[in-house]
């Protein structure tokens, strides 16, 4: 698997299985309404910096983890979370993928597009008995 930013992840299929899970999971909650106080999938709020006009309430979600063997590196760790930040007059949610703390945001249906690529490779690999 190869990150938007070039970071290469070598998965066993059942790597690939648990980076599935992790980002099923993360596109569920994405896709729960945010609405209220405070989304109901919020576990940890961080308020903005008065002195910085342009910070904005965060609300976090779930944060998955792993680390998986790097194509270049010993291992590298791949994670998933969910956000909120409240703007002005709207609240913006944002799905996650953190590949050695490098994150890009993704949509819902991405995560799970993703997701079926790496079940399509999980199956191949097991197919052709890769480990």
């Amino acid at each position: 698997m190869m990150d938007p930013h070039g970071v290469g992840l070598e998965l066993t299929a059942d790597e690939a299985r648990q980076v599935v899970k992790m980002f099923i999971e993360a596109a569920d909650v994405r896709l729960t309404s945010p609405d209220g106080e405070c989304p109901s999938w919020c576990l940890e709020d961080a308020d903005p910096d008065l002195d910085d006009p342009d910070d904005e309430r965060e609300h976090r979600g779930p944060f998955r983890e792993m680390v998986v063997a790097g194509t270049h590196e010993p291992s590298v760790p791949i994670g998933v979370r969910v956000r909120a930040f409240d703007e002005e007059d709207e609240r913006r949610v944002s799905l996650e993928m953190l590949v050695k703390s490098i994150s890009t945001e993704l949509l819902a249906a991405e995560a799970c597009k993703i997701s079926a690529h790496l079940l399509d490779c999980a199956d191949l690999a097991e197919l052709v008995n890769v480990p």
